[in-house]
């Protein structure tokens, strides 16, 4: 069989929306996720690498990159989640920039009943037990 990664990406987002799966791009700003991409076929969600949460209130710069691509995000339809949440103080302040969703130590740590999985979750991209508590007003 051959691997994801050598299937068009057209191809591949067909068929994971055939299947009715959901797309999150892990990772962004540090993984392999580029702005292009995000532009050409938006995600159903986009998780905000740790590096940028852990340190968003002392950094300005990284504050402004969030905001921006969250603003981006929500033009797309594309839920945003910061993960890596260790700080409860950092929930209000990643709903201000909107940040849909956070994720992370500061809700639950990994807890071993919610890995119960049909599919291997060694085959689950990210931290799929961990918990996410939506931030936004959504109707």
């Amino acid at each position: 069989a051959a691997a994801a990664r050598d299937i068009p990406i057209e191809e591949l987002s067909q068929l994971i929306r055939e299947h009715e799966m959901m797309v999150a791009f892990d990772d962004f700003g540090v993984g392999q996720a580029r702005i292009a991409d995000l532009l050409a076929h938006p995600p159903d969600f986009l998780k905000f690498d740790r590096m940028f949460v852990q340190t968003v209130e002392v950094d300005d710069g990284r504050r402004q990159f969030m905001s921006v691509v969250t603003q981006a995000c929500r033009r797309l339809g594309v839920s945003t989640i910061a993960e890596g949440v260790e700080n409860a103080a950092d929930i209000p302040l990643l709903r201000d920039l909107g940040v849909d969703f956070v994720q992370g130590f500061v809700l639950s740590r990994p807890d071993a009943a919610h890995t119960n999985f049909k599919i291997p979750p060694s085959s689950l991209p990210g931290d799929c037990q961990h918990v996410l508590l939506g931030l936004s007003q959504k109707a």
